[in-house]
């Protein structure tokens, strides 16, 4: 019988002998427990045999482990070898830990006491994990098992791909693999002959896809090994868990930008919940096994937020690119809606994306206020799918309503587009929208009162954003328009002109369609305001039918002889003011050609018979003249469309081909300023010639010698590059059958630039808009850019064309 001496140093020697005991020395070990419990030495020695534990895991486990990591790369050069590594080192953690862990002599200290023998293996187990969770600084533990699993996710994947090799027979399949080299495995070769392949001897070596040259299924084996050693350990959730969240964001996120980046108008969500199914979830199970409380750090509906948040997050990145596209892009669109349904916290990040994408794409100077317009549009139609309240639209479009207020040219576009048949707003005016008679919007509770059958709560983002009414929200696309303004008399007052413009420019206009416009019009803006406009229309109608009967000879005593006239028309009170409508406006003295005179007193004399005490006060500045010009040249024969004024002028010329500035003006009275205007444009034309303070008509068989190889009759000067610019910058008056030289097209598209800087910004000087043009319209249109010679003779053809005015250097449209 041992004495409790003799047994305490039994028990001291029996730690070091795990594994190596004699039949004998076990007897020796029960007995000195035996020992030990009579005398009430139990409790004592396994407060003993934990520190001695935690002295050996300290001095001789826990460096041997760190060791396994002082090779491993820094980064994922080789992630094979860093996975090599923690396979190894953990499998010698867990060999060594379960030495002391789950032995005879732990056993018997517990002897009919499970309960209490798990409490104490937890509690050595806790110990390894407080060293392993507190790593030093030279080993990037959490760097390790990120690319460990990001290997066993991918090797995971690759082996649950199907393959067939049924079509060959075996010495042509066993070729082939031995030729083929696994992307994935590649660089195992190197360590074929380490001690953790060796060790391995579970492996079913009848497994037809470990091959010679691809040992996926070799590494899956001991990525589960691992696992398992982790888990044995209580170590699998706190060192795995956040690797293999990290992997399955890394994993999701790069499946989503690879599937869905580049395409609009298809939906993914589906296909995304069934990829993570099949392959997110299944890896994630091979992972944590059957731990309920590992499974919810991972759980299917945190994948599937996952799936919607990275969705979300790349369609918001993109989603001025899914306006521009709309609405091949409404899948999209409907797919974002679901995601944002259930990841509250993105609308906010919705918001800022799309306004900052509007302030650096969309809202500056050189974009036409028709392209702003146009993309305000495809913004709403987009957000009403994406949130049908408006709460995000009224959010959003804050910064488009205001810069658009601030443009002078906004109300015009509106309106050109709302009466436009070709362009989509006149399809949103035609659609069934009630009368709105009241310029004030209902608030909300006068609102819900009249659509208390449709109502619906508020969002809760509706109050925190301070959005406006919600019958402003629920307008439609031309309310929300209107709305950019607080007064509607806005409208109808460009309306006006817009319809005095048209009708002004084409005798010939469609009534009916002008008609039509008027009564959608009148549903938006009330009748009473729209009056001056039904006048202008019904004068148009009664002018057609007295003209008809004129020009058809009807009024027998009145027949044209050589000039044959058509007129319009007007009630000049209920036309809108600026538009030369006056008799006294300048111009309206011009000395007429003689025919035009007789013309114009038959046309007279003909209404006067017609409608008896009434007369017409001809307005001669206005209108058009179709001249055919004779140079005695079937191939220099030009005809043009033009004003009284320029008709006029080109007809003194007949008289004498030689003028100096102040006789023109006298001979057609009018002011030599007006006629400086003017007579640019025949000067742009090639036909006449300025010479100090004269203006000569051009002989033009002599010009057209003198260009050969040209493409228009120009003006000799001393530059031809510069000349062929200003040439091509003219506007041209010619007949409608005459096709435009692609140079006049690109030319017309830098002045539609220059307009729009110049009508939102303060007058500019000449190096200021030149290097607006090379920073906007050349690199759009990646065109050569206009020397500055180039672009002030461009500028001098446009003052003479009256669009421009120059002021101490700083040009600003007329």
């Amino acid at each position: 019988m041992l004495s409790p001496d003799d047994a305490w140093t039994v028990l001291i020697r029996a730690p070091s002998s795990f594994g190596q005991s004699s039949e004998s020395d076990e007897c020796r070990i029960k007995e000195a427990l035996h020992v030990l419990a009579s005398n009430d030495l139990i409790t004592v020695y396994q407060e003993w045999y934990f520190e001695t534990f935690r002295k050996h895991f300290i001095r001789v486990i826990l460096p041997e482990f760190w060791s396994y990591f002082k090779e491993a790369p820094k980064n994922d050069a080789d992630m094979i070898k860093t996975s090599l590594l923690v396979f190894k080192g953990f499998k010698y953690l867990h060999y060594e830990s379960q030495l002391w862990l789950d032995n005879q002599l732990v056993q018997s200290l517990f002897l009919n006491q499970a309960e209490a023998l798990t409490e104490f293996q937890d509690k050595m187990k806790d110990l390894i994990k407080s060293f392993l969770l507190c790593p030093p600084s030279s080993h990037p533990f959490d760097i390790l098992f990120l690319t460990v699993y990001k290997v066993g996710f991918k090797i995971a994947e690759y082996l649950d791909q199907p393959r067939d090799t049924s079509m060959r027979d075996d010495s042509e399949a066993g070729s082939s693999m031995m030729e083929e080299t696994c992307t994935l495995c590649q660089g195992i070769e190197n360590y074929k002959d380490d001690s953790i392949f060796t060790s391995t001897t579970d492996l079913d070596v009848s497994d037809s896809r470990i091959f010679a040259s691809c040992n996926c299924v070799l590494i899956k084996k001991l990525f589960l090994e691992m696992n398992r050693h982790l888990r044995d350990l209580n170590l699998l959730k706190e060192i795995s868990t956040d690797a293999v969240l990290s992997v399955m964001h890394h994993l999701i996120e790069n499946y989503v930008h690879e599937k869905c980046k580049s395409t609009f108008d298809e939906s993914f969500l589906d296909k995304l919940e069934l990829w993570i199914h099949h392959s997110v979830s299944r890896w994630r199970t091979i992972v944590f096994g059957e731990d309920s409380e590992l499974f919810a750090q991972a759980s299917s509906e945190r994948l599937q937020h996952l799936i919607y948040e990275v969705y979300a997050n790349l369609r918001i990145s993109q989603f001025f690119d899914i306006i521009v596209e709309y609405p091949d892009a409404e899948p999209a669109l409907i797919d974002l809606r679901e995601c944002l349904a259930k990841c509250h916290d993105l609308k906010g990040q919705l918001i800022k994306s799309i306004k900052n994408a509007f302030d650096h794409r969309l809202l500056y100077p050189a974009v036409p206020t028709n392209d702003i317009l146009t993309a305000y549009i495809q913004t709403i139609k987009s957000l009403k799918i994406l949130d049908d309240s408006g709460v995000i639209l009224e959010k959003v479009c804050v910064s488009i309503k205001k810069y658009l207020k601030g443009r002078d040219d906004t109300v015009k576009c509106i309106i050109t587009a709302l009466t436009d048949e070709s362009s989509e707003l006149a399809a949103e005016l035609a659609k069934d929208i009630p009368p709105t008679d009241d310029v004030n919007p209902l608030n909300d509770d006068e609102y819900i009162l009249k659509n208390w059958r449709k109502w619906s709560p508020a969002p809760v983002e509706a109050d925190n954003i301070g959005c406006s009414s919600r019958s402003n929200r629920q307008s439609d696309i031309v309310g929300i328009l209107v709305n950019i303004y607080d007064r509607k008399d806005l409208f109808v007052e460009e309306y006006r002109r817009l319809l005095a413009q048209r009708i002004l420019q084409n005798f010939e206009c469609n009534v009916e369609h002008e008609r039509r416009n008027l009564e959608l019009l009148t549903l938006r803006f009330g009748e009473s305001d729209l009056h001056s406009c039904e006048v202008m229309i019904q004068d148009i109608s009664v002018s057609k039918r007295i003209d008809n009967r004129i020009n058809a000879g009807e009024i027998e005593a009145f027949h044209w002889k050589k000039f044959p006239t058509k007129c319009l028309i007007l009630s000049a009170q209920f036309w809108p003011e600026k538009l030369g409508l006056s008799t006294t406006e300048e111009g309206n003295n011009l000395h007429l050609p003689p025919p035009a005179k007789e013309a114009i007193t038959t046309y007279t004399q003909a209404f006067e018979t017609i409608k008896g005490s009434r007369t017409l006060n001809w307005l001669l500045h206005i209108g058009l003249v179709e001249i055919d010009l004779d140079f005695g040249s079937p191939e220099l024969n030009q005809t043009f469309c033009v004003s009284p004024i320029h008709a006029s002028i080109i007809w003194q010329f007949q008289e004498k081909t030689v003028w100096t500035l102040a006789d023109l003006a006298q001979t057609l009275c009018i002011s030599t300023p007006l006629l400086k205007r003017k007579i640019g444009f025949w000067i742009g034309k090639g036909i006449i010639r300025e010479s100090g303070e004269r203006f000569i008509l051009n002989d033009l068989g002599k010009t057209q010698r003198n260009s050969l190889g040209n493409d228009s009759l120009m003006t000799a000067s001393d530059n031809d590059d510069e000349s062929d610019y200003e040439e091509d910058l003219n506007e041209s008056a010619s007949t409608p059958t005459q096709n435009q030289d692609p140079r006049e097209r690109r030319m017309r598209m830098y002045w539609s630039f220059i307009e729009n800087i110049l009508r939102n910004l303060n007058p500019l000087p000449l190096e200021r808009i030149r290097s607006m043009l090379n920073m906007f319209a050349f690199q759009a249109s990646n065109e050569t850019p206009l020397t500055i010679q180039q672009l002030k003779n461009f500028l001098a053809a446009q003052i003479r064309e009256g669009k421009l005015v120059l002021n101490d250097g700083l040009y600003s449209l007329a």
